[in-house]
């Protein structure tokens, strides 16, 4: 288990988690909750077409079919006036890509590590740990706590974002 917090393959996973949180974030800042959920679900097509690129999945005419119809059907869905050109989107298709990155990459490590789960576990506890250690001293900095921004206030944070 300690291996595994030592690991920079798991260290990666990590980052890959941390970096879609924080494209999520930015993301959600510029755009609707609702092209944030049509974009993400483009979280399976991103991570077939990484995984046929890394060797991990074969690629076949059945399996791009389904990510043409995948991403048809998200570029239907979005709203037209916040479609591809908002930055919004563009954060939100990053996030995308570093979560289909995070399965993509992880699944090679769950097929050769005797505790697979532990791969996951201690990758999200490693992005969980970062992100704190980064977030409350920039919430304390900006906020100066007021309105119990760390314990479910917040709504002073509008605006620091972006």
């Amino acid at each position: 288990v300690s291996s595994l917090f030592n690991s920079g393959y798991v260290k990666s996973l990590g980052a890959l988690v941390l970096l879609g949180q924080v494209f999520t974030v930015c993301g959600l800042r510029r755009v609707a909750i609702a092209n944030a959920q049509v974009i993400g679900q483009l979280v399976p097509v991103y991570a077939l077409l990484i995984a046929c690129a890394m060797g991990v999945e074969r690629p076949s005419c059945g399996k791009f079919t389904a990510i043409g119809l995948g991403v048809a059907g998200a570029a239907v869905a979005l709203d037209p006036s916040n479609m591809w050109l908002s930055t919004g989107n563009v954060f939100l298709l990053l996030r995308t890509v570093a979560f289909a990155a995070f399965l993509a990459v992880q699944a090679p490590a769950l097929h050769h590590h005797e505790h697979s789960a532990l791969v996951t576990v201690i990758s999200q506890l490693i992005a969980a740990s970062v992100t704190i250690l980064v977030c409350v001293p920039i919430v304390v900095v900006k906020t100066g706590l007021r309105g119990g921004a760390l314990f479910g206030g917040g709504a002073e944070l509008n605006g620091w974002v972006g």
